[in-house]
């Protein structure tokens, strides 16, 4: 049985040399690399690109920045999703990732603005962290 996280190759094409550039180039993704030793600019690591198999109307892809060379704890690696338009958009209002974004942003804001301790943490609402914004 399949589920919504088995990914395939990609169906949809991606630039993966454009997309490694433009990931370097953004401080939120390169802190996240670095935090955990990683960093696009380095030969000895890599991006990979598979595209999650069913379900979105959006092309939603499963990015993996990992390491060719291993320390004490194996190889290093870091995944992320990546939401894009489809290539054919019927209408222009569809597929309005800046919303999605900006929605994602803001719960992800309101949650942060929650009292740990004063038993808010129930109000909070899982939402994954959005960390950037291609235009």
């Amino acid at each position: 049985m399949s589920s919504g996280q088995d990914t395939t190759s990609v169906r949809q094409k991606v630039d993966v040399e454009a997309l490694s550039k433009w990931m370097s180039s953004q401080k939120s993704i390169s802190a996240i690399l670095s935090s955990r030793d990683l960093s696009l600019s380095r030969e000895s690591n890599h991006l990979t690109v598979r595209q999650f198999g069913f379900g979105q109307s959006n092309p939603t892809y499963l990015l993996t920045v990992a390491s060719n060379a291993s320390d004490s704890n194996g190889y290093k690696k870091i995944k992320f999703v990546l939401r894009k338009k489809p290539d054919k958009v019927a209408h222009s209002s569809a597929h309005a990732l800046h919303r999605e974004f900006r929605v994602l942003k803001s719960i992800e804001q309101y949650n942060a603005s929650l009292s740990k301790g004063s038993g808010n943490i129930d109000k909070s609402i899982p939402v994954p962290q959005p960390i950037a914004y291609c235009t």
